[in-house]
C-alpha cells in the first residue's frame, strides 16, 4: 500500500478528500469541507511524500455536502449531494460546467 499527502495547500486549500475520480488522464478529488474540486499532479511516485495540486475550482454554493465525482466526456464534473435543503431530490447530483482540458 502506498499513501500520499497533498503538497503546500496554498491556493488550493483542501482540507478533507472524499472522492476521487481519473477523466481524460487526470486525477481530480472532491473536498467536502472546502467544497471545491481539484486536479492532482501526475504521475504519483511510490516513494513521493505528497502530490502536487495543479488547479482547483470552488464549487456552487449549490452543493452543500459534496460526496461523489465522476465525469461526463472528458472534463464535465458530475458532483453528488449527500444531503440537500431542497424537497425535490432532483437537487442532489449536479452537472457542473467543462473544466478546462488537460495535457494528460
Amino acid at each position: 500500500m502506498e499513501a500520499w499527502g497533498l503538497g503546500s495547500p496554498g491556493d488550493h486549500d483542501l482540507t478533507s478528500l472524499n472522492d476521487v475520480a481519473v477523466a481524460g488522464g487526470a486525477l481530480y478529488v472532491l473536498s467536502r469541507s472546502s467544497g471545491r474540486l481539484a486536479q492532482l499532479g501526475l504521475p504519483v511516485q511510490p516513494d513521493a511524500d505528497s502530490v502536487a495540486v495543479l488547479d482547483s475550482w470552488q464549487l456552487p454554493s449549490e452543493i452543500q455536502h459534496p460526496e461523489g465525482l465522476t465525469f461526463l466526456y472528458p472534463t464535465t464534473p458530475i458532483v453528488a449531494d449527500d444531503r440537500s435543503e431542497y424537497d425535490d431530490v432532483r437537487h442532489n447530483i449536479f452537472r457542473l460546467q467543462p473544466l478546462p482540458a488537460t495535457d494528460a
